[in-house]
This record gives C-alpha cells, structure tokens and sequence, in this order.
C-alpha cells in the first residue's frame, strides 16, 4: 500500500479490497449523528449537553457516508468531570468554537510538529492542512463529540454505538485531539499527556491510524498552539509501543472488555487490507504485533503459531530473507512477537543478528539502522528477549544510526521500557 493510501484523508471504503476487508470493522450498530458546525458557533449554545436532549431538539444531523461534501471533524478529549466533558465555565468549549471559528473564517493554516517533521521529512506535506481546505470542509460541516454523539441515557444503544467507533473514526474527515493545559475536577492532569494515556483517546486513535481513511491527529492546546501530528502520534507515544489500548487508563475497567472485541475485528480487516495492498511491512508489523496490541483488552488469545507456520504466515522463506533489500528480516519481526521460540529458531537457522534496518519505517517506530536489539528496546515486554539476543552475541554498544546512540537510548526515549532498560543494566552496568 502505498504511503498516500495510508494516511489519505479521502479514501472510501468503497475502493478495490476495502469493502471485503472491512466489512465487520466498519459495520455501523447505531447511527452516526454529528452536530453542525454553525450550531457549535451559534451564540444560543452555551454548553455540551447530552446526545439524548440535542436529539430530542433537532439539534442533531444522522450523518451518511454519501454526504462526501459535508465533512465531519471527530473530535477526541478527555472528560474534565465525572459526569460532563467540560467545566462549569465551559473552558472546552470555548477552545473548540475558537478553533471552528477560524476553520470558517479561512485562517486555520496547521503546520506540521518540529518531530513529525524530523521523523517524516520526505513526506512532511501530507501532514500541513491549508486554510482554504479547512475553510471549504467545515463551514457547512459537521462536529462528532462522544457526549453529543453518543447515547448517554441508554446503555444497550451505547454498547451499538461504541461498536460502531471504529466506522465514525474512519467516515471522518479530520481527527482532533482537543486537549488545553487542564485539569480535571479530582485535581488530575487532563491536557496533551494525560489524554495519550487514556483508554478511550486510545481506542479513538488506533482507529484512525488502522481505518482506510487514515488522517494525521490535529493537536489542539489552545486558540493558536495548533500543529498535526502523525496518527499514531508523536515518537514515545506511537499507538504500537506506549499506547496500547489496554494499557490505557480507564475509569470503568470493565469497558476494556467491551473494546476487545472491536480492536481485534480492525485490527484483523487492516492486516487484511494491507496485504491485499502489497505492504508487506504493514502487514508484517500487523500479524508480529497483534498479541501485543490486544494485550490487556480481554480478548481470548490466538493460539501461538509453531515457527514453520508463523514463517508461512509472514510470507518469509528463510531467516535471511530481505537482508539485502529493506533490511527488515524475520528477525526484526519475530523480535516484535515477544516469542523468545521464534528468535531462538531464527537465530539457530542463521539469522543475522546484527542485520540493520535499511529503510525508515516511522509509522512504526522503526528506523534506518535499527538492529534487532533496537526492535527489542521498542517492544520489550520483559527483559526476556533482550538478554536472549545479547547472549547470543548482539552488540550492545552498535550505535543505531537515526537516533545516533546505542540501543539502551531507544529504550530510555520510551517511557514504558524500564524493563528494556534494567536488561542492558544487567549485562553492562557501564553502558549508562
């Protein structure tokens, strides 16, 4: 799949593989209903209120997905009470209607953030949204807000629309991430940090970032601080390392278990997708990284394949397949796997353990120059892979080329790795 397949903000899933693919992932359980945008910037509304009361006022449009011309902006937050989205002063609100009212006045150029920038710097375009577009997109345009959007009131019709996230998140055309320097009312940090923390802002993005209308994340933190950033978010943040759903925080544990069902449903239709596409890297990364990314979320366990039919499954044939050509060998994948049987296998089999990645892969967090060790300090669920490839012989001192440092440099850039980090401490104290 090409790169402008992937984060394109028009593609329909209507297009060659998408329909089949996506059939359960994208199947609407409840109606998508937005908010105009006009009636966010009308002067008569003065705060959120709930889905049930802006339908039962007419307030509300059922939002199709023939209405190309009327765009929709999904707009992610994070709650500031226990029981509404926003202050009693309305501080969310008045964020919001400042950035839609430049959207329409015409004056809401993004640019790219300095990092999206530094990791994606051949393709740095896709993520600068102009003005104009802006402006054509929302002023008769449509708002999807959880509080407005979603039955409240109604806990069957909620448990609908819920399964339906998947397929709001990709019949929109723009994914923001509204989040000021806030607190919530309990005294807790709600602002850029706090939301990447979040279950649901979890949910909410990895389904942008594996729908087949990808966009990048509009990052809003107040009327002028506006930039994009990739869709599965900053590096030490990417949606495949530090955000896994269920990791997230929840303030009901028990919703991971009603999400389980819906990530493992995109996560299958996009490993579909891509390689119906020809990504082979995508798909790689998908199938290498299910468990993980389902980890926490409730879902049964997908019996581990032996190494024969994972081979089979990843469409490699011998443990140096790609060395010459991406550099992403089985190796790097198996080491995504946390299967310390599969690096074993490889390693017996002759994989080059100090083969090094040859293309950049930044949706993935995998970078030119990256070892298998350099994969095992992104993913490291335990120090168990990493001890099991400096055993055999990995370089701990090999300096890896995008970030210029040794492997325990990746490791420390991720904030979930302490694990990764006492692996190296243990074989080398003075790699500190």
């Amino acid at each position: 799949m090409s790169s402008r397949r992937r984060f394109s903000r028009g593609a329909s899933i209507n297009d060659s593989g998408m329909a089949t693919v996506f059939t359960t992932a994208l199947k609407r359980q409840h109606p998508m209903y937005v908010i105009p945008v006009r009636t966010l910037l009308d002067p008569s509304f003065k705060c959120f209120r709930p889905h049930e009361e802006l339908k039962a006022e007419g307030l509300l449009v059922e939002y199709k997905d023939w209405m190309m011309a009327e765009s929709v902006l999904f707009c992610s937050h994070t709650w500031l009470r226990s029981n509404h989205p926003d202050t009693q002063d309305g501080v969310k609100l008045a964020l919001l209607r400042a950035v839609l009212q430049r959207a329409v006045e015409g004056t809401l150029d993004v640019s790219p953030h300095w990092m999206t920038e530094l990791q994606f710097k051949k393709e740095v375009k896709r993520f600068r949204l102009r003005a104009a577009d802006v402006r054509r997109d929302l002023t008769d345009g449509f708002v999807f807000m959880d509080f407005i959007s979603i039955p409240q009131a109604d806990p069957e019709a909620q448990k609908r629309a819920i399964a339906s996230l998947v397929s709001y998140v990709s019949a929109s055309a723009y994914f923001m991430c509204l989040a000021g320097p806030w607190t919530h009312e309990d005294g807790s940090p709600r602002d850029e940090t706090a939301w990447a923390g979040r279950g649901w802002c979890r949910m909410e993005f990895t389904g942008n970032v594996l729908s087949p209308s990808t966009k990048p994340i509009i990052l809003v933190t107040s009327p002028t601080a506006i930039v994009t950033v990739p869709p599965g978010g900053n590096i030490a943040r990417d949606w495949l390392v530090a955000a896994r759903v269920g990791h997230g925080t929840f303030s009901i544990e028990t919703d991971k278990a009603a999400l389980g069902p819906v990530l493992r449903n995109l996560v299958d239709a996009r490993r579909g997708l891509a390689f119906s596409d020809g990504d082979m890297t995508f798909y790689r990364v998908l199938h290498a990284a299910s468990s993980w990314l389902l980890d926490g979320c409730g879902v049964q366990e997908v019996e581990q394949e032996p190494y024969d039919a994972w081979m089979r499954a990843m469409h490699f044939k011998t443990a140096k397949d790609d060395v010459r050509r991406t550099g992403l060998t089985p190796l790097h994948f198996a080491v995504m796997t946390g299967r310390a049987d599969l690096v074993e296998a490889l390693l017996d089999r002759g994989a080059l353990i100090e083969c090094q990645c040859k293309v950049d892969e930044p949706s993935f967090q995998v970078m030119k120059g990256y070892t298998p060790l350099a994969i095992a300090a992104q993913y490291a669920r335990d120090g168990t892979i990493i001890e099991l490839l400096l055993r055999r012989g990995a370089d701990p001192w090999k300096r890896v080329e995008f970030v210029n440092d040794i492997a325990l440099h990746v490791a420390t850039s991720n904030g979930n790795n302490l694990q990764a980090v006492r692996a190296f401490m243990r074989h080398d104290p003075t790699l500190w």
